[in-house]
């Protein structure tokens, strides 16, 4: 029973065994799928139940919440824009104009100033903003 006696075990090398013995792994033989379960439970990290510790529930969880990043960031841009044309609009009817008239009138003019700078001109340069759209007013023929 204690005998040396050699044998081949799949992913290992062919090692003479005796009553001291040492398993040697071939490394090259799972790299690929042990660097991408790794990186896919790494990345898995702190999801709930199962969803970060099992490679094939985390998996699954994983590619989600990567589809949930994708349009959190079209999301966010779309939400940023809405909130850019809501403040001048609101700066924009205290002058006397609407938003859709504003853009119109811009765009007869040639004023080329995107609506991010023109929000932020509304919020913390209102003297800015209002020479800003009396210039759009006069070379847009209002």
């Amino acid at each position: 029973m204690f005998g040396s006696t050699l044998f081949r075990v799949p992913l290992l090398r062919t090692v003479k065994l005796t009553s001291f013995s040492v398993n040697v792994f071939n490394n090259a033989a799972r790299t690929f799928a042990s660097k991408k379960h790794k990186r896919v439970l790494k990345n898995a990290k702190g999801f709930k139940g199962r969803g970060g510790k099992i490679f094939s529930a985390a998996i699954r969880r994983y590619e989600k919440s990567l589809q949930h990043g994708y349009v959190g960031r079209k999301l966010k841009k779309r939400t940023a824009r809405r909130t850019w044309i809501t403040q001048m609009n609101a700066s924009l009817r205290s002058l006397g104009l609407r938003y859709s008239e504003f853009i119109s009138l811009q765009s007869r003019s040639n004023v080329t100033v995107n609506r991010k700078v023109m929000a932020g001109l509304a919020e913390y340069e209102p003297w800015s903003f209002k020479s800003v759209v009396e210039v759009v007013k006069a070379r847009g023929g209002r």
